[in-house]
């Protein structure tokens, strides 16, 4: 069976955390309903907790930190654990890989391990077999075990990863034209 995984980007983690409005508000309560099937890259969540922390100092830690606890406690979100959540941000965005990426698809250095990640989930998912499986398929963090198995449990084999993202420049991305079409970009809200 096929599904749709949500992967999240960071300035809608912002605005569900902050309550900035209320599609955000709407979309927090539907991945804590369990109506989506959603991932969180480490990337996002470090990004994320560093972004509150600069905006809004020692408070804006601790709602990050409350914000990734309660999504991580959900069972059909697949999120770091709060405590083993942080990468080098800087070093991500600077890789040649990332910078390669952006260049391909004219985005911002900053999105392209999103995109990055949601590309490498649906390979990952569907060529994971253990233990017929291919080196794309070994797991980078234990979060694709989580996901591997939730997807698991309700049947699912295939996805296709659909990023939810507000910024302007990364809506009109299409990974589609180069070659990554198990990815959409979407638009919230609509």
């Amino acid at each position: 069976m096929e599904a749709t995984l949500d992967v999240l980007d960071t300035q809608l983690l912002v605005y569900m955390a902050n309550e900035a409005e209320p599609w955000a508000v709407d979309l927090h309560e539907e991945i804590l309903q369990g109506e989506r099937i959603v991932f969180l890259p480490r990337y996002v969540a470090t990004e994320f907790y560093q972004v509150m922390e600069r905006n809004r100092g020692e408070e804006g830690a601790d709602i990050a930190w409350e914000h990734l606890t309660t999504l991580s406690e959900t069972p059909a979100a697949v999120v770091p654990h709060p405590n083993r959540f942080r990468v080098d941000v800087h070093a991500i965005r600077n890789h040649a890989t990332t910078r390669t990426l952006a260049a391909v698809c004219d985005m911002e250095p900053k999105d392209a391990p999103i995109l990055a990640t949601a590309y490498r989930l649906t390979e990952f998912i569907e060529a994971y077999d253990p233990p017929n499986h291919s080196q794309e398929a070994i797991p980078n963090d234990p979060e694709e075990f989580r996901l591997k198995r939730l997807l698991n449990e309700v049947g699912v084999d295939t996805i296709t990863a659909r990023i939810l993202t507000n910024e302007t420049n990364f809506i009109g991305v299409d990974p589609d034209s180069v070659g990554l079409d198990t990815v959409a970009v979407k638009q919230i809200p609509e």
